[in-house]
């Protein structure tokens, strides 16, 4: 999957170069958005994806200063833990109740 929020990197960065700080503020806003919430949906449909975009929020943290992005992307890190460990945990006892 492309990585939908390089879109608004890329305005963010013209944004810089023009000095613009309207713009600026707008774009990285746009931008954590996109990184948060795609993280939020890739954590149930795909789980290549969803590392994907957290190491991408890592560094868009660190390449813009955005420790919003950073404090975020921790959250649905500790949110995602309990969830990896219910699915490895349930996959065992489903084989079991199918007779494997």
């Amino acid at each position: 999957m492309a990585n939908p929020c390089r879109q608004w990197e890329g305005k963010l960065e013209q944004a810089v170069k023009a000095n613009n700080a309207a713009n600026q503020l707008k774009f990285k806003e746009k931008l954590v958005e996109c990184i948060v919430y795609t993280a939020r949906l890739m954590i149930r449909e795909d789980e290549d994806a969803y590392r994907d975009i957290v190491n991408y929020g890592m560094e868009v943290a660190k390449k813009y200063n955005i420790p919003e992005v950073e404090y975020h992307l921790k959250i649905i890190e500790a949110e995602a833990k309990p969830k990896a460990t219910e699915a490895k945990e349930s996959k065992p006892s489903e084989a079991k109740a199918t007779g494997q």
